[in-house]
């Protein structure tokens, strides 16, 4: 058989048991593994992070930023959320280290980002952009509590059903297109499935439907 077509299979390598994660508690952390390790695999030591941009961090530029009197013109009169901030550029590459923090504009349907220089302080820019961020503690809270409100979900609250979220990206429905839609999630812990789908609008702050999980296909998604 000719070299290029011979081939060979190494073992495959043992896995060791998985870590749990612990309680958060400000960070994801893995638990220290006390098993006996693979052959495989090699310990070695490793420093903690110094230089890590923690949630901590976030939330302070976040404030400071929104807090600036040029963006606080910006955005005067208007609905928004602060969702949170990130760092950007590397020192080894020689590169200005910034920090953009993020609101949601709720009466413009709009994402606002801050630029700030991270060494500093010095405002940068601000720039208005059409898309969805990711949800912040806040917004999730509020599409729960919206939702949980609805009349159509007194049962569930009288079973104390509880909630999860899920956000949504661009709607296919043109009427709600563009807008801070979020689907809530309404179930027993113990089931697998949800017994109750809820959409929110978190732009206009109401409930749009309330349903029951399933696809057309089947009959399922019976919306109010």
């Amino acid at each position: 058989m000719p070299d290029e077509y011979s081939s060979y299979l190494l073992p495959p390598p043992r896995l060791t048991e998985p870590a749990q994660l612990p309680p958060h508690l400000g960070g994801l952390r893995l638990e220290p593994f006390r098993g006996d390790l693979p052959d495989e695999i090699e310990p070695f030591v490793s420093d903690p992070w110094q230089d890590a941009f923690n949630d901590e961090m976030s939330r302070s530029y976040a404030e400071r930023a929104f807090g600036l009197p040029d963006v606080r013109r910006r955005v005067e009169g208007r609905r928004f959320e602060v969702i949170g901030s990130s760092r950007f550029g590397e020192r080894g590459k020689d590169e200005r280290r910034r920090v953009v923090a993020v609101a949601y504009d709720y009466t413009n349907d709009l994402a606002i980002e801050v630029t700030l220089d991270e060494e500093t302080g010095e405002f940068l820019d601000v720039v208005e952009a059409a898309y969805q961020p990711a949800l912040c503690r806040a917004e999730i809270d509020r599409a729960i509590d919206l939702a949980m409100s609805d009349e159509r979900l007194a049962q569930a609250r009288d079973e104390g059903l509880t909630a999860g979220v899920i956000p949504l990206g661009d709607h296919p429905d043109a009427a709600n297109a563009g807008r801070r839609l979020v689907e809530v999630m309404v179930s027993c812990p113990e089931d697998r499935l949800a017994r109750y789908r809820v959409l929110v609008d978190l732009t206009a702050h109401r409930v749009v439907t309330v349903g029951k999980p399933g696809c057309s296909c089947c009959g399922g998604g019976n919306h109010e």
